[in-house]
Formats: C-alpha cells, sequence, structure tokens
C-alpha cells in the first residue's frame, strides 16, 4: 500500500483546534496587558501632578524662607501670598487655575495638572519664630470608581505667616 504525502482531515482540525487556543491567549494577554498600562499611566498622572504641587510648595517656601517675606493665605484660603515685608508689595502668589487646569505660581513656573481638583492652604504659628506652612491637596484616584483622596505637604519657613490674608 502506498501511502500519499499530505495531511488528513482530522490533523488539520487539530492544527486549527491549536492555533486557535494560542490565538485566544494571546488576544487575552494583550487585553489584560492594555488594561493594566491605562491603570499605570493614570497613576503615573497623579504622581506626576503630586510632584509638580509639592515642588511649587517647596520652591515658594524655601526661595523666601526668611524675615523679609510675609506669607499670607486668601481669604477663600485656595491662594497662597508672599509679601515683601519692607514695601508691603506682592512678590508672588500660588493658586489652581481650575478653568485651565494649571497649577500656577505667578511669574516664575506653571504645570498642566490634570489629577488635582483643589488645593487649601494654612498657615500656623510656632514658638520657634517659625511658621508651618500647610497645603491640603484634594486629588483623582486613577481609578474613577475610587473617587478622590486628600494629601498634606507641610514646610517650615523663617517667613512671617499670617493665616488669612488683610486685603
Amino acid at each position: 500500500m502506498v501511502r500519499k504525502k499530505g495531511s488528513t482531515l482530522v490533523e488539520l482540525c487539530i492544527v486549527m483546534a491549536v492555533l486557535t487556543i494560542v490565538i485566544t491567549m494571546t488576544v487575552t494577554f494583550l487585553a489584560l496587558m492594555s488594561n493594566r498600562v491605562g491603570n499605570a499611566r493614570a497613576s503615573d498622572d497623579v504622581l506626576r501632578d503630586l510632584s509638580n504641587v509639592e515642588m511649587c510648595l517647596k520652591h515658594v517656601v524655601s526661595s523666601y524662607d526668611n524675615t523679609d517675606y510675609r506669607l499670607e493665605v486668601g481669604a477663600s484660603k485656595q491662594t497662597l501670598y508672599v509679601f515683601d515685608t519692607k514695601t508691603d508689595e506682592r512678590v508672588t502668589v500660588m493658586y489652581l487655575n481650575d478653568a485651565r487646569d494649571t497649577l500656577i505660581v505667578e511669574g516664575i513656573m506653571q504645570f498642566d495638572i490634570k489629577k488635582v481638583k483643589g488645593l487649601r492652604f494654612s498657615i500656623a504659628q510656632s514658638f520657634s519664630k517659625r511658621s508651618l506652612v500647610q497645603c491640603t491637596t484634594t486629588y483623582e484616584m486613577p481609578n474613577p470608581d475610587d473617587g478622590e483622596n486628600t494629601i498634606l505637604f507641610a514646610f517650615a519657613t523663617h517667613a512671617q505667616g499670617a493665616s488669612l490674608r488683610r486685603k
């Protein structure tokens, strides 16, 4: 009996079944990885935005860390002002522009902020002639279903502090 070269129908069906399983596993794996990449990107956005808030606050506090300056919080507690104590002129201001999703330190720097939803400043006086500048930052969690969360940034400074802006 002479056997013809080629594949039988059963062999072709087995190969197609194995290929189907491999393709299904690959597509499922890619879908899961795509979801993880999206979550990682969202987490990265949150961390970058919070890092920018911390960097701006640290810059303002460290740049004006002496008694020649006075720090004040705006009446809405969403703005941090820096005044020159000799001239009583405003040197800079830090705030979040909600309309443009931008964190601004006037005349110095600004960053696009997508995940930060609000800033709330306060200044506490201490007995050692230092002020504690606090910024409570409300931000959107990486997973939108988780809602919002807050983090507190605090820095000590020698600049004079006033709890609320006088003007």
